[in-house]
């Protein structure tokens, strides 16, 4: 319906703007004191809305909880329930989260401290949730995650912890094709540029002949340099015995 919503990771809040509010203000819709943990820590961090625009779900980051916010059923205050996580604990560093475009009943979540993207899924209106899968990153510190499209998934590691990183790894990962990610971007700060590393399967197939192509011509030049060396070797022993005799 128009309304947006935000969390504050360091008030332990979430705000509202309403789509109807002329004024654009940012009203406290949500607040838990146990969301609350005072700085540096962080407390409300992903926010995310489900397809039918009725559930938001927030991750905690301090406390590795995800809470539960039933649109329908509040208007100017709001109410959270914690979803319970029947098969997992400790998942400190909950960050950026996004439901599935396909499937309302599965969340994918960051874990910041974990290095790694979770995969809960739920058949109760996200009552209660369960940890199916794990997928490692193979960069450091993963925050912000989003749908792309149907089945792609990418991921930010802004290596948020790590003060000797000055770049960031963006991935993309393909839960229903498979489970390891692939580098899409990547930006090297101290460089001041971008760099890209596509991984399409004819890139590499490019990148493969390119390279088998360098050594050949290496070798090549190789071969060419030993024969000459040899010959103006053989040229001078041939000068020096027709000298001497």
């Amino acid at each position: 319906n128009g309304d947006a919503y935000v969390a504050d990771s360091f008030a332990g809040a979430v705000y509202k703007v309403a789509a109807n509010n002329d004024s654009d203000v940012a009203q406290v819709w949500c607040w838990k004191k146990e969301w609350y943990t005072g700085p540096p820590y962080f407390g409300p961090n992903g926010i995310a809305l489900d397809a039918m625009q009725s559930n938001l779900v927030v991750s905690i980051f301090q406390s590795g909880q995800l809470w539960r916010i039933d649109i329908d059923s509040h208007t100017q205050t709001a109410s959270p329930t914690q979803i319970q996580i029947t098969n997992a604990q400790l998942l400190q560093g909950l960050d950026g989260l996004t439901f599935d475009r396909k499937n309302e009943s599965i969340l994918y979540v960051t874990g910041n401290s974990g290095h790694t993207v979770y995969k809960f899924v739920s058949d109760d209106k996200w009552k209660t949730t369960s940890l199916t899968y794990t997928y490692s990153c193979r960069g450091g510190g993963p925050t912000a995650v989003t749908n792309v499209g149907d089945d792609d998934i990418y991921v930010i590691n802004s290596y948020l912890f790590d003060n000797t990183k000055t770049s960031y790894l963006l991935e993309k990962f393909q839960p229903f094709q498979c489970s390891s990610a692939h580098i899409v971007a990547t930006n090297d700060t101290s460089h001041h540029h971008n760099k890209y590393l596509l991984t399409s399967s004819t890139t590499m197939f490019a990148l493969y002949v390119t390279l088998a192509a360098l050594i050949l011509v290496s070798f090549s030049c190789l071969v060419t340099a030993i024969v000459k060396v040899r010959k103006q070797s053989n040229s001078s022993r041939s000068d020096y015995f027709y000298q001497n005799f």
